[in-house]
C-alpha cells in the first residue's frame, strides 16, 4: 500500500475514533491538564499548563521537562487527545491489523514532531480505541466505555500493564465537564 493512501487511511481510523466518542461535540483544548490521584498512603498531582509542567508526589513539586511527558500532556489537555494528533504534527500512518484480546484492531503509529513514537489500536467494528502502547513501553487496555454529557464517550476502565507483569485497574469514579473551577490551580510552581 502506497505511503500516502496508508497514511490518509490512518486519518481516517483517527476521525472515526473522534466521531465515534462525540468528539464533534467537544470542545477545543484549553492546554490545561489537572490530574489528581489519590493511593491509600500516596497523593500525585500533576498540572500542565500551555507547555510547561510540575508534579507533586505527596507534596513534594518537581517541574517536568521530559519530551515525551510534556507530549503526552498536552494531548491530554483535549478531552479526546486522539484529536490532536493532526493538530500538533504528529506523523500517522497505520502499520497492521492485530488482534487485541478478541478485537481485531488497526494498529496506529503516531510519532511526535519531537521524535518519540506510540501506538494505539482501534477496534475495526466499533472505531473505539483498545490499546494504547507509550513511547515508554506503557501499555494500557480500555475494555469499558461510558457516554457522559454532551455524548461524549470516554473509558470508563483502563487496565495498565506493569512491567512487573502486573496489572494495575484504573476505574473513573468521577468527571467533571464544563465545570466552573478556580483557575489558580494551573498556576505553576516552583
Amino acid at each position: 500500500m502506497r505511503a500516502c493512501i496508508k497514511n490518509q487511511l490512518a486519518q481516517d481510523i483517527l476521525d472515526r475514533f473522534v466521531k465515534e466518542s462525540g468528539g464533534e461535540n467537544v470542545k477545543d483544548s484549553s492546554h490545561k491538564f489537572y490530574l489528581k490521584l489519590a493511593m491509600r498512603d500516596m497523593e500525585y498531582i500533576v498540572i500542565f499548563n500551555h507547555d510547561s509542567a510540575v508534579e507533586y508526589k505527596n507534596g513534594v513539586a518537581n517541574r517536568i521537562t521530559d519530551i515525551t511527558m510534556l507530549d503526552e500532556l498536552k494531548l491530554h489537555s483535549n478531552m479526546l487527545p486522539d484529536a490532536m494528533y493532526k493538530k500538533m504534527g504528529y506523523a500517522i500512518s497505520i502499520e497492521a491489523i492485530e488482534k487485541v484480546l478478541d478485537w481485531e484492531c488497526y494498529k496506529l503509529k503516531l510519532q511526535s514532531p519531537n521524535g518519540p513514537i506510540k501506538f494505539s489500536y482501534y477496534k475495526k467494528s466499533t472505531g473505539l480505541l483498545r490499546m494504547a502502547k507509550s513511547p515508554s513501553g506503557e501499555t494500557v487496555l480500555y475494555p469499558e466505555y461510558k457516554k457522559y454529557i454532551e455524548g461524549a464517550v470516554i473509558p470508563e476502565i483502563a487496565l495498565q500493564l506493569l512491567p512487573t507483569g502486573d496489572t494495575l485497574k484504573l476505574t473513573r469514579r468521577y468527571m467533571y465537564i464544563n465545570e466552573i473551577i478556580d483557575t489558580n490551580i494551573f498556576n505553576l510552581q516552583p
